[in-house]
Order: structure tokens, then sequence, then C-alpha cells
């Protein structure tokens, strides 16, 4: 991901401008609560300095941004801006997106504009405050595999089937953008907590689905 600036005028302020791979885009947009849900907040993608996220409260995926997006991201807001799911138009070919982020203070609202292969999308920021998802993420992933080696039959996580779909559809667009044939993931986890899903290569990438009862 490359962020880029324009260059500041005495008029308006600065807004903030990024290169995104499309394919990592519509994967993420993919975890996003559809519009029927009456949680506003979690039907878009929650962009901070540190990555960019989605959930629909029952499955979440965030990709970390590096030292370099960071720096650029410095004026960004703690909270972060939650930018509304917009599928990008993207081929194989041109998959790169131009996302822009600007505040309007005189209209009190935030404004993304969304440019790929084929059109400009413009959206407004979600107002609002999206879930804490760090505090959900499992951190020490040899110490739960350990775990389940250990578990009785009834202590195994059981899943909702619709989510390993979704997450078989995000990983799928996120190969293509590496363009490679091999799609591999890994699931660790137990009844009681979080399980993590690991996407072979791509270290920087969280996605974590909650286990149901049964």
């Amino acid at each position: 991901m490359i962020w880029k600036r324009k260059e500041k005028t005495e008029i308006e302020a600065q807004p903030i401008r990024a290169g995104f791979d499309g394919f990592e885009w519509n994967a993420l947009c993919l975890f996003a609560a559809k519009k029927n849900d009456y949680r506003a907040v979690i039907h878009g993608l929650h962009l901070t300095r540190d990555r960019i996220a989605a959930t629909n409260g029952h499955v979440l995926m965030a990709i970390r941004n590096n030292e370099l997006v960071r720096q650029a991201l410095k004026d960004l807001p703690d909270e972060g801006v939650i930018i509304p799911a917009t599928k990008a138009n993207i081929t194989t070919k041109n998959h790169l997106i131009d996302i822009e982020v600007e505040r309007i203070e005189d209209q009190g609202v935030t404004r993304i504009t969304i440019g790929d292969a084929k059109s400009e999308q413009i959206v407004y920021a979600i107002d609002g405050k999206f879930p804490n998802i760090e505090s959900v993420i499992p951190q020490d992933i040899d110490a739960i595999y350990l775990q389940n080696k250990k578990l009785a039959l009834d202590e195994e996580p059981h899943f909702q089937a619709q989510y390993f779909e979704l997450i078989g559809k995000a990983a799928q667009l996120i190969n293509k953008s590496k363009k490679s044939k091999l799609c591999c993931v890994r699931i660790i986890g137990n009844a009681k907590h979080p399980a993590k899903v690991q996407i072979n290569g791509r270290d920087d990438i969280d996605i974590v689905l909650m286990p149901c009862r049964v």
C-alpha cells in the first residue's frame, strides 16, 4: 500500500491519498455487516494509522499497515475513519485503487473518494465508534495450538458453516493479487475463545472467527 499527500494550500485542508490493492479491499468488504444490520458502524471498513479492518460481529478481517503507511497516516484522528463498504471495479491486470480521505469542516463531514479502473465513487464516513477488535484477536498462537492438543471432544470449537465460505472467498481474492495458484488457510482456536485464521504467506492479515454454542 502506498500513501501520498497533496501539497497544502492556504485555503483547503490537506487530504490523505492512498493506493490500495483492490482485491484486498474487496476481500475486506465481504466482512462488513449487511445494510439491514442496525449497527451502522460495522457497515464499513475501519481505517486507522495501524490497520484497516471490517467485521460483521461474528467474523473479522484486519490488514496491518507497514511503517511507511503509519507515518503517512500520522494526522489521522486517533479513532480513525469508517468508510462505507464499497466494492471496487477492478480487473486482474488493473487491480489498484486510489483512496482519498478529506475532512470538510464547513459541512461537518468526511468525504472519501474511491477511484478504481473504471470509475470514481464518492462516499461519506460513517459516524460512530468502531468495535475494539484488537481485544479479540488472538496473540499467542503457539500457546493456543499446544492447548488445543489437550482438548476433549466437547471442548473443540464449532463454527457457523457460512463463515467458512466467506473466509474462502476472501482468501481467494487476496491470492489473486499475488498471482499464486496455491491458497492455504489454517484455523487455530478453541470453544472458549475466538479462533484465528491464517492465510499462507500473509502474516500482516488477521482473520478472527467467533465460535458458536452447540
